[in-house]
């Protein structure tokens, strides 16, 4: 399975970890602004480093998980340009990533 993880902080970090932990055979790609970040998760886990380029993590996802704070959503969410529209919180963001299931982990709750 190809997982993208959106945010690579305590929350997203813990996750790729337990992925990866669980089954070893399990693909992550990432979405993170600081490119330390990305480059530390992509080296200890082998993640397919995708920058901040969303069309890139999508084509190389099954399922993409939200792992950023709830007041951080808004401004990731609207990066996320696929097929000529950009797409916003709520359904239309989940039907417009289309071939790619989206789960959103409250860090907060």
């Amino acid at each position: 399975m190809k997982i993208g993880v959106i945010g690579c902080g305590n929350m997203g970090t813990a996750l790729i970890a337990g992925l990866v932990l669980q089954d070893p055979r399990i693909e992550i790609a990432i979405f993170e602004s600081s490119s330390e970040r990305r480059a530390d998760i992509a080296a200890r886990f082998g993640a397919i480093d995708c920058g901040t380029d969303p069309a890139l993590l999508c084509m190389n996802s099954e399922v993409v998980v939200l792992a950023v704070k709830p007041a951080d959503i808004a401004a990731v969410c609207p990066k996320f340009l696929l097929n000529n529209k950009i797409c916003t919180l709520g359904s239309s963001f989940v039907h417009s990533l289309r071939r790619s299931h989206v789960l959103s982990e409250d860090p907060s709750s």
